[in-house]
């Protein structure tokens, strides 16, 4: 009983000694072991990621990264600023509106090697480009940048951002309807350029001519000038014709610096008038209609008065007022607008028609669209029904011709100042030079003042004024101009020495046009012995040389003077 209360007496005090012990509780994984456990997993699962990744301590999305540009290579990218959605690229005379709106072509430079955050433009909403350069919250960027007003609402902008205000500007007056871009007294309203007279018409459209990039390059020989010129034009599309003219004749070695320009287009304005036109009015012609012919001579007509050729002032007053306003005045039309032609005959024989006579003539008559009982009574009605119709006729031309002057802005012009233009298309200003003109800007380069040099240089001076006059007086061509053989007169011997043969429209330009006349003394030291020599002319400096020793007398100056232009007309010296 004694080893049972033993024992019991051990059992209770290891009891009490376990409840005294602390309680163990199961041990469970933290927040870091589990994502240390995830990542192991995933790595093992996908170790060409998640383990390339944790070796490198790289983030597995990677940013964008600036790249530094050390390429010195740059590429221009063209594009255009433009008040609507097109379809095509802007013809010249839309870019000339778009320009003056201060749209139009732009071009940006561009590193071969940058990337689209580089080459990406900042952007400009509507709200911030025409926000008042007044206001608190652009005060700040206005301060660093210079300020210049809008052509067309005349705010001033900060000159970065003045240029996307055009857009939005240009943009809203097509919307509203306010102002067209065509109204060029407006767009240039704030820049004070009024036009108040023919020199102010011609340096607009002078100043719209395109000089920077490709020219309008026109190769052709000097044989049917005319014909192979029009062909060329036409052909020609690497450049559009607003574009500074170039001209190279073919097997001549002369560079055109103006002179060959103009020499082209007077030679062009000189055909088109004898080919295209009769008695001042276009002639009806359906096959030059078709092959796009008037449109080109229209736009030759365009090119030579904002490119220093001669004016095209030989159109009657009806087809220049069609041309400014595109539309006829049919009260104003009389039979003195027909011409000399077949219209003209039919008229006569209508007039002077008897009773039993002008029965013979119905079948002319019906042709022009006359409705009516043909007798002698109604003889008014039938002269109105055959001018009517010798004009309406020629309207389909005239179109196309307006369509060429739109070249340049030159259309609009003439629609905004009409009287103002008529001087270059109508007949009454004298532009041809004469005798008196050419000799007026002669400058003489004479040698010492008393010497015996200079009375032979007078005197030679003399023998060329008393030649310009008898060529001007003549009514003949003698000797070896009678061949067929370019003909010598005060215009041709202009047109010979400098390019062109009319006088300068422009008063600066005409006050500033001379002709540089040289002698020489010593051809013998340069040429050795020999017989005669001719003069030389530098067309782009508008100088000639003559040599004395072979022009002492009036004959002889007179038979080398018309040989050399005879058979020197082409530009073999440099």
């Amino acid at each position: 009983r004694s080893d049972s209360q033993q024992q019991t007496g051990q059992q209770q005090q290891q009891a009490t000694a376990q409840q005294n012990l602390p309680t163990l509780q199961p041990l469970q994984p933290s927040t870091s072991q589990q994502q240390t456990a995830v990542q192991r997993e995933m790595s093992r699962s996908f170790p060409g990621y998640f383990l390339k990744a944790q070796l490198k301590g790289r983030k597995r999305v990677r940013s964008a990264c600036k790249v530094v540009n050390t390429s010195n290579k740059t590429a221009s990218m063209q594009f255009y600023l433009l008040n609507k959605n097109v379809e095509r690229t802007p013809t010249p005379a839309d870019e000339l509106k778009l320009l003056l709106a201060g749209m139009g072509r732009r071009t940006v430079m561009l590193h071969d090697n940058a990337d689209h955050l580089q080459s990406s433009p900042p952007v400009f909403t509507e709200s911030s480009a025409i926000a008042e350069p007044n206001s608190a919250a652009s005060s700040t960027a206005h301060k660093s940048s210079p300020e210049a007003a809008c052509l067309l609402c005349l705010i001033r902008f900060p000159a970065n951002e003045l240029e996307i205000h055009a857009s939005f500007c240009g943009e809203s007056i097509f919307e509203d309807s306010i102002t067209p871009l065509s109204d060029v007294d407006d767009v240039f309203e704030g820049l004070d350029c009024k036009i108040e007279c023919l020199d102010d018409v011609l340096k607009r459209i002078s100043a719209a001519v395109v000089t920077e990039g490709r020219k309008f390059e026109i190769t052709m020989s000097r044989h049917n000038m005319l014909e192979r010129g029009l062909v060329h034009w036409q052909r020609q599309k690497k450049s559009p014709p607003v574009n500074k003219l170039k001209v190279v004749f073919l097997g001549e070695a002369g560079i055109d610096t103006g002179a060959l320009s103009k020499e082209f287009l007077t030679e062009m304005v000189g055909g088109i008038e004898k080919r295209f036109f009769e008695g001042g009015r276009p002639k009806y012609s359906l096959t030059d209609l078709d092959k796009g012919h008037f449109k080109t001579v229209g736009e030759i007509m365009a090119v030579s008065v904002a490119q220093g050729g001669p004016a095209p002032n030989f159109l009657m007053h009806w087809c220049y007022k069609f041309l400014c306003s595109g539309s006829l005045q049919f009260e104003r039309l009389n039979r003195n607008d027909l011409g000399d032609g077949q219209y003209q005959d039919l008229i006569a024989q209508v007039e002077s028609a008897t009773e039993g006579s002008i029965t013979d003539l119905m079948e002319d008559i019906l042709s022009c669209g006359y409705i009516g009982i043909v007798s002698v009574e109604k003889k008014e009605e039938i002269i109105r029904a055959i001018t009517l119709h010798a004009t309406l006729k020629l309207v389909s031309m005239l179109q196309e011709i307006r369509k060429g002057f739109e070249l340049y802005g030159l259309g609009d012009v003439m629609t905004k100042h009409p009287e103002i233009c008529q001087s270059l298309f109508v007949p009454g200003t004298e532009t041809e030079a004469d005798a008196d003109f050419v000799i007026s800007i002669c400058q003489a380069e004479f040698s010492e003042k008393g010497s015996y040099r200079e009375q032979v240089e007078v005197a030679i001076m003399n023998h060329l004024q008393d030649l310009l006059q008898e060529l001007e007086q003549s009514d003949s061509a003698s000797g070896i101009e009678a061949a067929s053989q370019p003909s010598m007169s005060p215009k041709s011997f202009l047109q010979w020495v400098t390019g062109q043969g009319h006088i300068p429209y422009l008063s600066q330009e005409k006050n500033q046009f001379k002709i540089t006349v040289q002698f020489n003394h010593n051809c013998d030291v340069k040429y050795c012995e020999h017989r005669i020599c001719y003069p030389t002319v530098a067309a782009c400096s508008n100088t000639i040389v003559l040599p004395v020793r072979h022009m002492l007398t009036y004959e002889d100056f007179k038979m080398v003077m018309m040989e050399a232009f005879c058979l020197g007309q082409e530009f073999l010296r440099i």
